[in-house]
């Protein structure tokens, strides 16, 4: 139910036509917002570009409207919360979580989107970190609340290799999502264990591609050694998570010959 509440008083003597609706445990305000900015930086708003609105938190929903109110038109918008995708990452969740328990709640705290279900992902090692490849778009959201960073030229999500643990464990507790996790960290986190037969099959012809590259950087070597040891520094994780709105098609193509 849509409500509409127009105001005849401003006192700056420019009124804007905004609309607000709930998401998650968050509220967010979108419409005119560019000319009400400094009426909602004021009431504690913060900008979110991926959702192109303002974020508040719930609770302050009463105060917000009654504010806005006194200078602009504000419609209630909460027929379809859950088709927003999330982000109450940008109120309570740090942009990097860092171990398991941070991850899980980065999750619990992102609103689930009906757009994930039906997706597939692909998790594997990349030097010292984890790349997450596949069907991404719908979940852009989500990787971003885990900690994930978009990387244009590897055409995914890249995560710090000591989160490869926590990052299988949320993955995998999604039913509607395929998941395909290399065999190598499989059986390094055992949270996706694989088939005996296909352990025996793959696992052994790993040594002889790495001795048939001994002269040239091997991943699988570097992402056990940073298993082992204590938190890295992150790789370059490539600069805008514009590229991630280019069809996955398109993207794959552009790789040319690259491995996926």
């Amino acid at each position: 139910t849509h409500t509409h509440t127009t105001s005849s008083f401003c006192l700056d003597g420019v009124m804007v036509s905004l609309t607000l609706q709930a998401h998650g445990k968050a509220v967010i305000v979108k419409g005119e917002t560019k000319e009400a900015k400094d009426d909602l930086k004021a009431l504690s708003g913060k900008w979110n570009g991926s959702l192109g609105g303002w974020i508040f938190t719930g609770s302050k929903r009463g105060s917000i409207l009654t504010e806005l109110r006194k200078k602009h038109t504000v419609t209630e918008d909460d027929e379809t919360p859950a088709a927003a995708s999330t982000s109450d990452s940008a109120v309570v969740v740090p942009a990097a979580a860092t171990g398991t328990s941070d991850i899980a709640a980065a999750v619990a705290a992102v609103a689930p989107s009906s757009a994930v279900a039906g997706i597939s992902l692909t998790v594997a090692p990349h030097k010292k970190a984890i790349l997450v490849t596949g069907d991404t778009k719908a979940a852009k959201e989500q990787l971003k609340a885990l900690g994930g960073r978009w990387n244009g030229a590897l055409v995914g999500w890249v995560f710090p290799g000591y989160k490869a643990g926590g990052l299988l464990e949320v993955l995998g507790k999604d039913a509607s999502v395929t998941l395909t996790v290399d065999a190598e960290m499989q059986q390094q986190h055992g949270k996706m264990e694989p088939p005996a037969e296909q352990l025996s099959s793959e696992h052994p012809a790993e040594p002889v591609a790495e001795e048939a590259q001994a002269e040239q950087p091997v991943l699988v070597e570097e992402t056990e050694l940073s298993m082992m040891e204590k938190p890295v520094v992150e790789p370059p994780l490539g600069e805008e998570e514009d590229d991630e709105e280019m069809p996955l098609s398109k993207r794959r193509k552009s790789l040319g010959h690259s491995s996926t």
